[in-house]
């Protein structure tokens, strides 16, 4: 199922911190919108389940260096997208949350030399 719903971009906010809810995008619409930027590329792509411990998933990060996970299989905040208008995204914003997101991961891939 958490394949699917990353796939699908089936949360588009989801965070909470000290009651300031949904100022960040949900991991599955950040997941699936960069999957949505390789894809429009023309490039296939796959997603693996590398295991239920944190600590594998970190060592597989570390070791392939994915395009979307730090090496510490982290999402970066910076796709994260924290916004401050009305203090959360939400549906009616979908179009300026792909597009924020697709310009970041083209910057991050830039960083990275990966040329798709």
């Amino acid at each position: 199922m958490r394949g699917a719903s990353q796939a699908s971009r089936a949360t588009l906010s989801s965070d909470s911190n000290k009651g300031i809810k949904y100022r960040k995008l949900d991991t599955d619409f950040v997941l699936g919108t960069c999957i949505q930027y390789i894809i429009s590329k023309g490039v296939d792509c796959f997603w693996e389940h590398v295991g239920n411990n944190p600590k594998e998933e970190r060592d597989y990060a570390a070791r392939l260096n994915p395009l979307i996970q730090n090496q510490k299989a982290e999402i970066p905040l910076r796709l994260k997208m924290e916004t401050k208008i009305n203090n959360y995204w939400k549906l009616e914003r979908w179009d300026e949350a792909e597009k924020k997101v697709f310009d970041e991961f083209r910057k991050i891939l830039e960083e990275k030399n990966v040329d798709l």
